[in-house]
């Protein structure tokens, strides 16, 4: 069962909270260290770019801060099924968020050491 089932399986409470709950039992079931694994997140740029855009790997803990750095100037939720509708963002009110997400995108690359 992959980390992103047992997310879903758990998401009647927060994100960050079914994660860890998740994370802990792949971790348990598998005997090994979530200390020492990477990951990396991946942000929903379609609406401005067409593609979906990767953040480098992380530690856990960074990537969900990562998470919630950028989920806090988004306009969706994070969920199965949420998405962006598109009409009912005004061209500045997407030009603005756009902004404050590819902010947040450059500095996590920054702080990885990635060039923009």
């Amino acid at each position: 069962v992959s980390l992103k089932q047992r997310v879903l399986q758990v998401m009647n409470d927060s994100f960050d909270a079914a994660f860890a709950s998740a994370l802990s039992g792949v971790a348990h079931e598998f005997n090994c260290d979530p200390n020492r694994w990477k990951c990396s997140m991946l942000v929903s740029a379609n609406h401005w770019l067409g593609t979906t855009l990767e953040t480098p790997q992380q530690s856990v803990e960074a990537a969900l801060d990562t998470r919630r750095r950028i989920m806090q100037h988004a306009c969706w939720k994070s969920g199965h099924g949420r998405f962006l509708r598109r009409t009912a963002l005004t061209p500045e009110n997407a030009d603005t968020i756009w902004s404050k997400i590819r902010s947040e995108y450059i500095q996590t690359l920054a702080d990885s050491g990635k060039d923009e």
